[in-house]
């Protein structure tokens, strides 16, 4: 079992808080057992990392809410979802590294079994490595659903082709020029993982096992999808859902590893970061300096993302951020019932994870990054007051009750005993505090939200530092 330091746990475990605190309240602090309860988590997994070694590691909760399941403990695997493609990045690397791949070439070059096809977009720009990588290859396919443990499984080449009714996305093309802009793509993603297996000749997850798992000390974590019979019956946590309800089979399959499927612990992605700290100070490792740098190097700015908590550019593997000063590298992952973050600030040698068995819980781990940062001295996510005034009348505001989309994303305008909530796929209901006139905020997030109605048409904006996203109510 890991040591913990107690003082600094308690305080993490005593100390969450929202983002944003109301003027005047004089109570801000949460526990972490009253959030579970209140996000329907059965449990949570942390490990923090302080001077370039971890700090502590503990497990919260249960893998599930049946009667007598185990105890969550700093060995008990989740799945990462996106968090995959962080280490899939690394997988790429060596090859580079290795000479059997570039970064800056065309991908077809190297695909064997498969060709990304040419079209009006790749007439001019072909898709590199870098490109798919850094979420700037111009491909489809946001993220995957998986599939139920009861499901036949699709092949890499089917998921490629979208080949129905076997595979539940569309098939993987460049529908914008690649280098053009930020797109996330687990597609794209899911063409890097074809193409390792294209150049090494192996199954992905046995090769990433070998050469980036064992070597970075993720002992216990794997790529396997399924799980084997003996994998399964191991301390594995179930997923969730918002209303409390289990996933079906308590898991789905994700053949689309390199994107979604890698099964792992806070300890093991704290081990990661840990020896990627030391390749960055360029102590002897599996990947070179020089490869490392340009992994943590800004590679195509985002605009308009989901999270303040995340990045404002994609490097190779990693969503950047933080200031001249003080960088930071992270990544997000949520599957069907599994959410969760890694964050690591390489110039402090400071880190944090958290890993959570319910899919809307995304606020908690917010809230538990606020009190991790507030313990650990993390700069960047001080808390914001904000001044709240009382709804005159509420029932002006009952035509915004309903739906609304922007491109891909959606989100709900719901209406509760006299008050205002807003969700998004990927969170609870979350009041609306009205800060002045028709401009809202939430004390989960720092953007501002405006509801706007013009005539018989309702309108809502999500208002950051840098961008508004206008979502039309359909």
């Amino acid at each position: 079992m890991i040591k913990r330091d107690l003082t600094k746990t308690s305080a993490v475990e005593n100390q969450l808080r929202y983002r944003i605190l109301i003027a005047g309240n004089t109570s801000h602090s949460m526990t972490l057992s009253d959030r579970m309860a209140y996000y329907k988590v059965p449990g949570v997994s942390i490990a923090v990392i302080n001077k370039g070694k971890l700090d502590w590691a503990k497990g919260y909760g249960n893998v599930s809410f049946s009667t007598g399941s185990k105890n969550i403990d700093d060995q008990t695997l989740f799945q990462a979802g996106s968090i995959s493609k962080s280490l899939n990045a690394m997988g790429a690397l060596i090859l580079v590294q290795k000479g059997l791949l570039t970064l800056d070439e065309d991908v077809n070059q190297y695909l064997k079994s498969w060709k990304i096809p040419d079209n009006e977009f790749t007439t001019a720009e072909k898709v590199t490595l870098r490109h798919l990588l850094s979420h700037s290859a111009g491909t489809n396919v946001h993220g995957f659903p998986g599939y139920t443990v009861e499901e036949n499984i699709p092949t890499i080449l089917e998921i490629l082709e979208g080949k129905k009714p076997e595979v539940n996305t569309d098939p993987i093309r460049v529908i914008q020029k690649p280098g053009s802009t930020f797109r996330y793509s687990g597609g794209g993603t899911t063409i890097i993982q074809l193409l390792i297996e294209d150049i090494t000749g192996e199954k992905y997850d046995s090769w990433m096992q070998k050469n980036v798992l064992i070597p970075f000390h993720m002992y216990r974590s794997t790529f396997n999808q399924p799980l084997t019979d003996k994998q399964s019956l191991l301390n594995v946590a179930c997923g969730y859902h918002s209303n409390g309800e289990a996933v079906e089979g308590k898991w789905h399959v994700y053949p689309e590893m390199a994107a979604a499927g890698l099964w792992t612990t806070p300890t093991d992605l704290a081990n990661y970061m840990i020896e990627f700290f030391k390749l960055l100070q360029k102590q002897p490792g599996i990947l070179d300096p020089a490869l490392i740098q340009e992994a943590i190097t800004p590679q195509i700015k985002i605009e308009n993302w989901f999270s303040d908590t995340i990045s404002e550019a994609m490097g190779l593997g990693f969503f950047l951020g933080g200031n001249s000063k003080i960088l930071k590298i992270a990544h997000d992952g949520g599957n069907e019932g599994f959410i969760g973050r890694f964050m690591a600030f390489p110039e402090e040698g400071k880190g944090l994870v958290v890993m959570v068995n319910n899919d809307a819980a995304f606020s908690l781990i917010d809230e538990i990054t606020y009190s991790i940062a507030d313990v650990y001295n993390i700069s960047g996510f001080e808390a914001i007051q904000r001044s709240e005034i009382l709804i005159s009348d509420i029932c002006e505001y009952s035509g915004f009750a309903g739906t609304y989309q922007c491109e891909e994303d959606e989100l709900t305008i719901s209406l509760h005993h006299d008050k205002l909530f807003l969700s998004f796929w990927y969170t609870m209901e979350m009041e609306l505090h009205q800060e002045k006139d028709n401009l809202f905020f939430v004390q989960e997030g720092s953007d501002a939200v405006k509801l706007i109605k013009v005539g018989d048409t309702y309108q809502v904006n999500i208002i950051s530092s840098k961008t508004v996203k206008i979502y039309h109510k359909v």
